[in-house]
């Protein structure tokens, strides 16, 4: 039998996240070395313009993976019209893929053959996983691609104010800004992001991709939600110690002690194998359908 090939249907932009666009090409790799193929279905003008950078595969489609910030059903049912196995990553929709895979539980309940959720499914860039931190003298601020509240400004100033040195980075997305008189460091999506993630001595981001990479780096993190949602994915880790705390009117410049106790935490949490995690179920369900070897 051929290569079988994935649809990833995705999706992604202010208010919605930029995590879902950026780890697909963590995610194809995984699901390359599965033995699969993966072509693109991307579902807004922001999202094609991304996925024309991506490799796409040809050949059969065997599994569709719905990879989108929003409840939409259109691509489960239509994949299950034509007998196609369905794996949603933190779907919220209710045509009820094959498998529902999520960072933490969904709110309420979501039709799915089986759910699965845990930080052990965080997708961890490579380039990201390839690093090992260091000792930094810098904190490091990123909300997100967007921060389309201008939280990291507001952050970046409080820890300056503190005596901190602080680099703020804007994202691919975010809106302008007028920094002309910032007093501290700010650097546009820049090319070395994961090597500044892993020199920071800690760091401040939303409760979104960047979040889990920094973790799996062993970096203590202060977490400013930009969404209800964020917020209630992040009350456990609060609880658990593996964050530093949440919230712009908490910020402040955390103990040696603290950082130290938070960082070794969350490493042991986010080991960065999500992706071959998913990719092998992937497979399974691809497997099960009867549409690859």
């Amino acid at each position: 039998m051929t290569r079988g090939v994935v649809e990833v249907v995705v999706d992604g932009g202010p208010g919605l996240g930029f995590g879902h666009l950026s780890r697909t090409e963590t995610l194809a790799k995984a699901l390359r070395a599965q033995g699969m193929g993966v072509t693109w279905s991307p579902q807004s003008a922001l999202a094609r313009q991304f996925c024309e950078t991506r490799q796409s595969d040809k050949g059969e489609i065997c599994l569709v993976l719905v990879d989108l910030p929003y409840a939409q059903d259109d691509a489960v049912r239509a994949a299950k019209a034509k007998g196609l196995a369905t794996l949603g990553l933190d779907y919220l929709g209710e045509a009820g893929p094959d498998c529902l895979i999520r960072l933490n539980p969904p709110l309420t309940s979501i039709p799915a053959g089986r759910t699965l959720y845990g930080l052990d499914y965080a997708i961890i860039r490579e380039d990201v996983r390839a690093l090992h931190a260091m000792p930094g003298d810098y904190v490091l601020i990123q909300i997100g691609g967007s921060d389309y509240g201008d939280l990291g400004p507001q952050a970046a100033q409080i820890l300056h104010d503190q005596g901190e040195r602080v680099i703020l980075v804007r994202g691919p997305i975010a809106r302008e800004y007028d920094f002309s008189d910032a007093p501290y460091e700010v650097v546009h999506t820049p090319d070395n992001l994961p090597e500044l993630m892993a020199r920071c001595h800690f760091a401040v981001t939303n409760g979104g991709t960047t979040l889990m990479e920094l973790m799996s780096l062993g970096k203590a993190v202060h977490v400013i939600p930009q969404t209800d949602e964020e917020r209630r994915f992040i009350c456990p880790m609060l609880k658990e110690g593996i964050i530093l705390g949440q919230g712009l009117e908490t910020l402040t410049l955390p103990d040696l002690y603290l950082i130290d106790r938070v960082a070794h935490r969350a490493r042991d949490k986010v080991n960065g194998l999500g992706a071959e995690r998913i990719a092998k179920i992937a497979k399974d369900l691809a497997r099960v359908s009867g549409s690859v070897a």
